[in-house]
């Protein structure tokens, strides 16, 4: 199980460089837009998120399933987070927001354990999540490095990544 732990906890949190052939070419940075506090909480209380990880295009292009997951976030704070790819899990945890950024923990302890925190950035419909273990992004490059994003299922085809 501390394996599987071990697995989960790098697929789902690790920073790529692959995200930079991902990011669609009409979100430039000026069209990224900071969300903090209550604008996080709008864009994601009461929703159920689809999503992927900067790794998505390059398992596609390499014909691995790509990892993507589904998260519900109730107006309780709880989350329900189901993982899909090279393991498949659902597990239940808490979300938070504090100032700029939102928070996850999980308490499970065969599959993810810990607190994970992000900063979301709005294109258009898509979310994108950064590391708060990184410096704010700014620059047109700092963009190329969100961690994972997210998107109403209703907005896959504007936010996924197009496959040229």
């Amino acid at each position: 199980m501390r394996n599987l732990f071990l697995i989960a906890g790098s697929v789902l949190f690790a920073m790529t460089a692959s995200a930079q052939d991902t990011l669609p070419a009409e979100n430039d940075p000026g069209k990224f837009v900071q969300l903090k506090g209550d604008q996080i909480l709008n864009a994601y209380q009461n929703k159920t998120m689809e999503g992927n990880y900067a790794t998505y295009l390059d398992d596609v292009i390499n014909k691995r399933p790509p990892v993507t997951f589904t998260e519900y976030h109730d107006d309780n704070n709880k989350s329900t987070y189901s993982h899909r790819g090279h393991i498949n899990f659902t597990i239940i945890g808490d979300y938070v927001v504090k100032d700029e950024q939102l928070c996850y923990t999980y308490h499970d302890p065969d599959t993810v354990q810990g607190t994970f925190c992000f900063y979301v950035y709005r294109a258009e419909n898509c979310y994108y999540h950064f590391s708060v273990n990184r410096p704010l992004p700014k620059a047109s490059k700092d963009f190329d490095n969100w961690i994972s994003m997210a998107y109403r299922k209703e907005d896959m085809d504007t936010c996924l990544p197009a496959m040229s």
